[in-house]
């Protein structure tokens, strides 16, 4: 490699127009730009929403809620989030007034 002239995507120093330690700190400053944006990026979850309404006003129904992997989303072979989206849970298991077993 000539030791005048660094060349890198969108980014040209050269003794000409650089000190030696200018031209050090601009291509760490590159590398590190470079390494950031490019590696890989685990995706993480969202918030959970609130719950849903129950199925039902008695007898036992059954409420959700979701969440997202966008937090941020996988990227750069990054690996998707772990576990499920979505949350359900029983509710309003008392009985209906009027019914009985």
């Amino acid at each position: 490699m000539n030791t005048d002239t660094v060349n890198l995507p969108s980014l040209k120093i050269s003794n000409a127009s650089f000190c030696k330690q200018k031209r050090f700190s601009e291509i760490l400053v590159f590398i590190v730009i470079h390494k950031a944006v490019n590696e890989p990026r685990n995706g993480q979850w969202s918030y959970w929403d609130s719950w849903s309404a129950c199925s039902v006003s008695c007898g036992g129904g059954v409420r959700s809620r979701n969440r997202s992997c966008t937090e941020p989303p996988p990227q750069n072979g990054g690996d998707d989030c772990v576990g499920d989206s979505i949350q359900s849970a029983i509710c309003n298991t008392f009985m209906c007034p009027g019914k009985h077993i």
